[in-house]
């Protein structure tokens, strides 16, 4: 396990200045956020040219793609594009992981079930993996739900942000059922109301050790994303200085989950 950045949490600088606060940072992977109207890697610029958005991205310092990131309204055959493009520039930047979100709570499970397939499929011709994030206002802000969506879709996995569990409407619910399917993680620190989807590092209730224990126990080898995105700050949170804290708070728990496989082995 590795920790990344997303873009997410620099979105009010430049995509080249965002990569350069991250190096400063000192992490070495990056989780590429593309949105509808992003400032950094729009969706229109991405079917454009993904080749184009690679070109950008080596403008910056060197940095692994640990997972692409989609947030897009698009639906139908512009997202069936939207996704061969996203999973075209993955394949180009050797990561596999394509996070998306799944329906709107409330969508008819079957057409989901469908949906996703059809997106899996798309994926699938680049060598992708599609991931739904666990969100609120989705159907995966129901830790049974993704379980389900998994079960139904062959190849479907998971982007466990478990934020949304701890703040959103099961967040009594528990979700250790979840593990078996995630191949990728947004983190923050995050309270139990709606308004705390985002706190400080160490003034919320997200436990980190039990989370990559969990993982460790599924044989997961993704990365551990740091999602302290800007958008959702408050205005007296130092964002740059929470995802250090965050970078050095979730290494310290790799260091000692290294060290108990060293000393059992």
């Amino acid at each position: 396990m590795e920790v990344a950045c997303s873009t997410l949490c620099f979105t009010r600088e430049p995509l080249v200045t965002a990569l350069r606060l991250m190096a400063e940072l000192e992490f070495s992977k990056v989780d590429l956020a593309i949105a509808d109207g992003s400032p950094h890697v729009s969706t229109d610029a991405l079917v454009a040219s993904p080749t184009t958005v690679i070109n950008e991205l080596k403008l910056g310092p060197t940095m692994a793609v640990a997972a692409i990131t989609l947030r897009t309204a698009r639906t139908g055959e512009a997202l069936d594009e939207c996704v061969d493009a996203a999973s075209h520039m993955a394949k180009q930047m050797a990561t596999p992981v394509l996070v998306l979100e799944a329906a709107p709570t409330g969508t008819h499970v079957d057409d989901e079930i469908a949906r996703l397939k059809r997106l899996v499929r798309v994926a699938a011709r680049h060598g992708a993996t599609v991931t739904i994030t666990t969100r609120t206002g989705t159907l995966a802000e129901d830790p049974e739900m993704c379980v389900a969506l998994c079960e139904h879709v062959e190849g479907l996995a998971l982007t466990l942000d478990p934020s949304h569990f701890v703040c959103g409407p099961h967040q009594n619910k528990p979700y250790e059922e979840v593990f078996a399917y995630v191949q990728h993680t947004h983190l923050r620190d995050t309270g139990r109301r709606f308004d705390q989807l985002q706190v400080k590092v160490g003034a919320g209730e997200i436990e980190y050790g039990k989370i990559i224990s969990s993982l460790c126990r599924f044989g997961y080898q993704g990365g551990l994303t740091v999602a302290m995105e800007d958008q959702l700050a408050p205005t007296d949170m130092d964002v740059m200085a929470e995802a250090r804290k965050l970078r050095l708070l979730l290494e310290s728990y790799l260091i000692q989950r290294d060290s108990s496989l060293f000393r059992a082995a």
